[in-house]
This record gives structure tokens, sequence and C-alpha cells, in this order.
């Protein structure tokens, strides 16, 4: 593999059709705006965007005007459990959700966003979302932020901030009145739970665990590239792209201004 010192280089050298933007968070917005002018036929970039809500929005209108697909690796949307869950709850298989709960460290953007697009994902779009407290493993100006949302096919959803200093952790519950599934190592773990009459209290009912079984997410970078491919050659819907990228920062945005706000007013 050959290396190179600037875009441009790389272009005038191998002139390639789809280019993966894999840099440090804060130097995503230069190397995304300096591609643009080299037409690639698609760019992935990495989560989020940029580290600032207006230049993430900057970015996706300059990609827009300029035709060329952003695709954004939220990795967990590429993953074939995640998809199926989805899938169950639009078609009412998985029945009415009860509420959800995301266990995250690092930073309400650089990890929590995760939480978030994947919460978008799944439960539609966000109805409210309010801000409890902070804890601040990770950096100043990016705190794991405890938070509550509701969503369109998610009434009750709530952030929980855990300590990076302690340990690393990003887990999902999603409790409904018919199932529960649990994604936990990290997202490479997921165990769906049955409801069933409990066995020693008669007229009970419980949820029955099943078998834990590994996810995809192993291979999510993979069904990315096939969604860029598959996308170019045979129009296939993006399944993050930079719109969903934006939109879960906004909510990022939000939850850390509240949380400002409250502590400027208190």
């Amino acid at each position: 593999c050959n290396c190179y010192d600037n875009v441009k280089a790389l272009f005038d050298k191998e002139q390639p059709e789809i280019i993966s933007v894999c840099v440090p968070d804060e130097h995503h917005c230069d190397y995304l705006k300096d591609i643009i002018r080299f037409r690639p036929k698609a760019v992935i970039a990495e989560k989020p965007l940029t580290k600032d809500l207006a230049t993430s929005r900057q970015i996706v209108t300059k990609y827009t005007n300029a035709g060329i697909p952003l695709f954004v690796n939220y990795s967990r949307r590429y993953d074939e459990p995640v998809q199926k869950t989805k899938r169950m709850i639009e078609d009412g298989e998985f029945g009415e959700i009860l509420h959800a709960s995301f266990r995250y460290t690092k930073g309400i953007l650089h990890n929590g966003s995760h939480a978030i697009d994947l919460a978008n994902y799944l439960f539609g779009n966000v109805l409210s979302a309010k801000t409890l407290s902070a804890v601040y493993d990770h950096s100043d100006s990016d705190p794991t932020l405890n938070a509550y949302l509701s969503y369109e096919k998610c009434r009750h959803l709530f952030l929980i901030a855990c300590d990076e200093r302690s340990y690393s952790i990003f887990e999902l519950d999603i409790l409904s009145d018919k199932k529960r599934i649990f994604f936990d190592q990290f997202g490479l773990k997921y165990t769906e739970y049955m409801l069933r009459n409990n066995l020693a209290c008669p007229g009970y009912k419980e949820l029955a665990k099943g078998r834990t079984q590994d996810t995809g997410l192993g291979s999510a970078r993979l069904n990315l590239v096939e969604n860029v491919i598959n996308h170019l050659e045979k129009g296939e819907e993006i399944i993050c792209s930079g719109e969903d990228a934006l939109y879960a920062q906004k909510i990022c945005d939000d939850l850390l201004r509240s949380y400002h706000k409250d502590i400027k007013n208190a």
C-alpha cells in the first residue's frame, strides 16, 4: 500500500473513486473539504463529521451541492442484528416499546453520538430531550451526559453516563410488552428475551433469556463498503448519510447546550 503526504499527491498518482477519511476528529473538516475538488464517486467519513455543528452542516451542504454521496461510519447501522431489530419494530413484531437505555462512556459527541444515531435509526425522530447531569471522563468540552429523550417509537429513552476512568462500556437494552433485546460488549454480543408464563408463580409472566449470540459488528465496515458499491451501481439507499450524521450531532449539541444553560442558571 502506497503512502502519500497529502490528498493531492494521492489523487495525482492513484485517482481513487472511493475515499475513506480515517483521521482524528479535529482533522475531519480539512480533509473532507479538500477532497471535494477531486470529485470522487463517493466518500466515507468517520463520526462525528466534525467537532462543530455549524461546520458539519457546511460539509453536508458542500457534498450535496457537489453531487458526491457522503457515507458516515456509524458502524452499528451496518450490523445485521440491529437491522433485524429495526425491521421487527417497523413490522410490529416487537410490540409496544416500553423503554430503552444506553450505557456509554467517553463523551456525548465522541461516543454518545453512536447511541443517539442508533436511537434515531431504530426509533425515528426525537420528540424531546432533556439533559440531567454530566460525567467529565473524556474532555472538558465533551462531557458524558445523563439524559432523557422521547422518540416516535420509544417514548422513554435513557442515556446513562458511565465513567471511562473506571472502565469502557457501550450497551443498549430495549424492553417492549412482548420481548427484550440486549446488546452488550460494545455491540459484539446480543441476547433476545422472550415472553412466557412464569414457571414458579402461576398467573405471572416473565422474560426468558435466550441464547447470547455474536452480532455482525465485526463485519460492519465491509457491509458499509458494500452499501457504497450498491448505491453507486444499483441506487441502493445510503444506510447512514451525511444528513443522518448531522441530525445525530444536532441532538448531541442540543443536549450540551441544555446542560450548560442549566449550569448557568443554577
